[in-house]
């Protein structure tokens, strides 16, 4: 008997895949292999399907759903040849295969049932995982041998050592696998993504095919004079899509006109049969998935043509071994080992390491990473799905998290870090509107453990409200616009910056401030023209206070005007969080090469 089943493949435990080293080629294989590894299910088991039985649902990151109809035994055999398929190509990674019956009328409540046996699986699997040592091969301690993989320090290493960066290390099978996926992929991924998820062959730049990118992140940050504070450091910008499976489920609701609540039998809500409720559904969540994807490249083209039009002779977008770092002329990796490879002297300063589902995670020069965010936010402002032609459009917000840091910074902490600001960003202005937070990590242990309970301990001596550590689009763009004003000839120096933001938070506002010490005193036209123009500005880009709850009994006059006084303070204390984001991202917005302007 023919029925209809669910098929969910997705790659899980990724952070032990993905950011167990310090390798930036590593880190990118793990993550595209993952990637490439539900577009090779894709086209190997449905759209290649000679009996027409099957359909592609939705892909992102790491999950595939699928469709598939036949009776029981033939989708089980499937989902044994799926299983198998990815034990043999993709032996290092946890990926997962489960098969649900489906019940007409109720998609939205099969995939949750779907996704739970998903769940069920991983948590069924071994959570220690003993390496093993590959036949004709065996472990050897001392000074002779390397026992241990010498990227992840876990696995044992095995076969020959690779010529990475100048040094031979002995590498585990996995993080060779992965590491020569992430060398060849290198490239093709922009070329792949701009090409899939743009229609109508607007996708594609030339130029990128010419283009070759940084081998690590020494590449990305290396500048031998050009940026000052700024050498040497890279910025991670994670990027996380605010209730995105809510928004879905709104969609696949609407599409079907069902209710709004628990999933309800089709039928009996909308006159439709369970089989043409389910055809809607999944055509409203294949339409949400293109409409998200076609967003994000857009963007990632819009980064990749302004640096393929700066062209390779410019320093800001591009890596030049013979100028920004020449000892990298001579260190060799044996993965870029061609005639072509061996006179590249330009190499583009980006990295992803994700990108799809909801999740994106980018690596740029410390000096690019505001302007990319910037981008992002202005981009996303106009991002919107319909639930349906006659529904009222839902805004697509995202959170974003930006870290400064130098390029030697273990990578899978600072990711860690990332996603806890944006996390935290979330929770403190909520998810219907995009919001920025920032770090920027001189000494690296220094924000601790918890960052949003730091964000909001740094608001409590002053009675600030914690959420103006937040920035929201508007926020962002006073910055980028008044910053290099603020920095100019006639404006503040670093230095009387600095003395200036610590003489803040111990007074409470400018006006104790400059009361308390002399040399606080700011001049007055500088402060009227160019700070006066930013700090009201940062004032309509802070997350809305929340509204205050009627209160009927009369408090009397004294205990007004104490309420009144009471808001002043926390007004001129929130102030003094707009300061807080000035010294923190003095360098770091509208950046100046050595040369350019005061420091």
């Amino acid at each position: 008997m023919s029925e209809t089943h669910y098929i969910q493949v997705e790659g899980v435990n990724m952070n032990p895949f993905v950011l167990d080293t310090e390798d930036l080629s590593t880190i990118r294989g793990g993550g595209l292999l993952l990637l490439d590894a539900i577009y090779d299910i894709q086209k190997k088991f449905f759209e290649e399907d000679k009996d027409g039985n099957g359909e592609v649902i939705s892909t992102g990151a790491s999950v595939g759903l699928f469709l598939y109809r036949g009776d029981r035994g033939t989708v089980e055999d499937l989902v044994q040849e799926i299983r198998a398929h990815v034990a043999m190509k993709y032996p290092h990674a946890t990926i997962l295969v489960e098969c649900l019956t489906a019940k007409p009328g109720t998609f939205l409540l099969d995939r949750e049932c779907l996704s739970a046996r998903i769940r069920f699986a991983q948590l069924m699997a071994p959570s220690l995982a003993v390496p093993t040592v590959p036949e004709g091969e065996r472990l050897r301690y001392g000074r002779e041998a390397v026992a241990v993989c010498g990227l992840d320090q876990v696995r044992p290493a095995a076969g020959p050592p690779r010529l990475m960066k100048g040094s031979d290390y002995a590498l585990s099978p996995s993080t060779r696998w992965r590491r020569s996926h992430g060398v060849a992929k290198k490239k093709r991924f922009y070329a792949e993504v701009l090409k899939r998820d743009i229609p109508g062959g607007e996708g594609p730049l030339p130029k990128l095919d010419q283009a070759e990118f940084a081998l690590h992140f020494k590449q990305i940050a290396a500048s031998r004079d050009n940026w000052g504070p700024l050498a040497n450091k890279m910025a991670v910008l994670y990027l996380d899509g605010n209730s995105f499976s809510k928004i879905q489920n709104g969609i696949v609701r609407a599409a079907t006109d069902g209710p709004s609540g628990a999933e309800a039998d089709a039928r009996a809500t909308t006159g439709l049969s369970g089989e043409e409720a389910d055809a809607k559904a999944i055509k409203a969540l294949r339409g949400f998935d293109r409409t998200v994807k076609r967003y994000r490249a857009r963007f990632l083209r819009s980064v990749l043509a302004d640096v393929l039009d700066a062209g390779s002779d410019d320093p800001v977008w591009w890596f030049r071994t013979d100028r920004d770092a020449p000892e990298d002329a001579t260190r060799e990796d044996q993965d870029e080992m061609d005639a072509r490879a061996a006179n590249i002297q330009s190499r583009i300063r980006l990295e992803t390491l994700l990108w799809g589902g909801d999740e994106i995670i980018l690596v740029m020069p410390a000096w690019k990473g505001w302007e990319v965010a910037q981008k992002f936010l202005d981009h996303s402002a106009t991002w919107e799905v319909k639930k349906g032609p006659k529904e009222e459009a839902v805004k697509l917000h995202h959170a974003l998290g930006l870290m400064f840091c130098n390029h030697k910074a273990p990578i899978h902490r600072v990711v860690g870090l990332a996603r806890a600001i944006a996390d935290h960003a979330k929770k403190a202005v909520g998810r219907e509107c995009s919001s920025l937070a920032c770090q920027t990590l001189e000494s690296f242990d220094h924000i601790g453990g918890d960052p949003g309970a730091r964000l909001e301990e740094l608001c409590r001596p002053l009675g600030a409200d914690p959420r103006r550590m937040i920035l929201t689009r508007e926020g962002a763009a006073a910055l980028t616009k008044h910053m290099e004003a603020l920095r100019s000839e006639r404006g503040l120096p670093q230095r009387q910056l600095k003395r200036l933001v610590r003489a803040l938070f111990v007074a409470g506002s400018l006006e104790a401030a400059k009361a308390a010490r002399a040399d606080m005193e700011l001049d007055g036209t500088f402060e009227k023209e160019t700070l006066t123009p930013l700090l009201d500005a940062l004032e309509t880009g802070y997350p809305p206070a929340p509204e205050k709850k009627d209160q009927n009994e009369d408090v009397g006059e004294e205990a007004d005007k104490m309420s009144e006084q009471k808001e002043r303070d926390r007004a001129e204390a929130n102030r003094v969080i707009a300061w807080y984001h000035i010294e923190q991202l003095w360098d770091y917005v509208a950046p100046r090469r050595n040369g350019e302007g005061r420091s």
